[in-house]
Parts: C-alpha cells; structure tokens; sequence
C-alpha cells in the first residue's frame, strides 16, 4: 500500500474513532439517566443500570457508525487542509480519484465493521440486556394485549400469558381450528420448555376435543407438541426489529407472512438495514 493511502487511512480512521467514543459517550450519559428510574424495582440497582447501558453500546455504535464516518472523515480532511498537507499531496501529483480511492478504502473497512457489529455483536448483546433487566426487575416479557402474547400458527392460535427471560413459558393455550375454521380442540398447559429443534414440553396438560355433539377432556401430566414457534421468535419481543441480525428478521417475516400476517414494520427494518 503506498504511503499517502496509510497516512490518510490512519488520519481518518482516528478522527472517526473519536467521533465515535464521543458520540457513544454522550448517548450512554442519557441511557443511564433514563435508565435510574428503573432502579429499585424488584433487584434492579444501580450497577444493574450500568450493566445495561454497556451491553447496549454495541447496537448504539451500529447506529451510530454512518453519522461517525461522516463527520469523522470530514474532521480528518478539514485538519489535513488546514496544515496545507491535501495541498502537498496534490502538488506532489496525487489526483482527485486517488485521493477518493484512499478514502473509499477506509470506508469500506468501516461498513464492513459495521456489518459485522450489526449481525454477530449488537443482537446477542441487547437480548442479553433485556434479559438481565427483566431478570433483576423481577419481571416477564411484557405483552402488548392484557391476556398474554398471541401467535399464529397454520391453523393454531396459541396464547401465551408470560414468557420468561430464558424464553420459557408460562400459562399456554392452543386453540386448533379445522380448514373449515371450526375449533377442533383447546389445549392448556402449567408450562412449556424448548425441545430441540421443533418441539415444546408442555406439563400439566388439559386438553379438550371438541366434536360435534361432545366435548371430550384428557388430562396428562406432560406431552410433546410441534410447532414453527421457537425461542428465536419470542426473543423478538426484547429486541426491536432495528437491532435484530438480518438473518433473524428474514427468518421472522417469513413465519408472519406464512401466517398472513402484517410484516410491514419488519420489511422496513430489513431494507434500512442492506
């Protein structure tokens, strides 16, 4: 690599780095002051506070990493004219494509950076926040509807009144519906636990089979049920579409469309994203 490239390379890389600890800095100084009035519920204190902000410092320098390299790179630029050395660079014959070919590879070092912080760093680091937040707090994964978190799948309704922070369930309900959408069958159950790769142990097992003249119940204390619902699906609840990896929107909107349901906001996180 010639000279002038690794002087700019290094000029530039340096400012946006500033740029970015100051950016980030600034942020997690609000995070934090949004982040107290949560203290003192259930075991949540203040260095649970801070724990939070730090393991959400990934998906803010996602964020934050164009406006970085904008102003960082124009910082860098601005310095190098003002000690007249874009000057000597020019006289001594370096070009304007050149020039914009040395930055253009610090660029692309920076977004795929970045890439790489949105994938493999951001999403595990704020699941894990909310997570421990939830934990500490003493609280379950809110839902939006006062009678729990509502999925579908295929011809299954399913109703979940508290998922756990380790995606554990808690007061499930499966509604099953034939082609001709009549309800074939309620199934209730104390708890449900992940089974690798497709399944859920249900315990303490209530299930009614309806038919057209009766209504049968079975109790059991446990059984095996199959669904496309998987921890992956319910962390989606504690991380906003904007932080997930690419791999997981695409995976989540297309168990909603298969579903027939809305993707809108998950289609516009996965563009603004590529």
């Amino acid at each position: 690599m010639k000279v002038y490239r690794r002087y700019l390379g290094r000029e530039a890389s340096a400012a946006i780095l500033l740029v970015l600890l100051a950016f980030l800095v600034l942020f997690s100084f609000f995070d934090v002051l949004a982040e107290v009035k949560n203290v003192g519920q259930g075991g949540y204190k203040l260095r649970h506070a801070f724990a939070f902000v730090l393991l959400r410092l990934p998906g803010r320098a996602y964020e934050l990493m164009p406006i970085a390299v904008l102003i960082g790179t124009l910082y860098a630029l601005t310095t190098l004219a003002r000690h007249s050395e874009i000057t000597v660079l020019r006289v001594s014959g370096l070009s304007t494509i050149a020039l914009l070919n040395g930055l253009f590879l610090v660029a692309a070092v920076f977004a795929g950076l970045t890439f790489l912080l949105g994938e493999y760093v951001a999403p595990p680091a704020e699941k894990a926040a909310h997570q421990m937040r939830l934990k500490e707090r003493g609280r379950m994964v809110g839902q939006d509807l006062r009678s729990g978190l509502w999925v579908k799948d295929e011809r299954s309704f399913i109703n979940v009144r508290v998922v756990l922070p380790d995606t554990r369930l808690r007061g499930i309900r499966i509604y099953t519906f034939d082609e001709q959408a009549k309800l074939n069958s309620v199934i209730e159950a104390a708890a449900g636990e992940h089974v690798v790769p497709d399944g859920w142990r249900l315990t303490e097992i209530v299930q009614t089979t309806l038919s057209s003249d009766r209504a049968e119940v079975q109790r059991m204390p446990e059984m095996l049920w199959r669904s496309a619902l998987n921890p992956d699906i319910l962390a989606v609840l504690m991380v906003s579409p904007e932080r997930m990896s690419l791999r997981h929107l695409s995976a989540y909107t297309k168990h909603l469309a298969d579903n027939r349901q809305t993707t809108n906001r998950y289609d516009i996180a996965f563009w603004k994203k590529i």
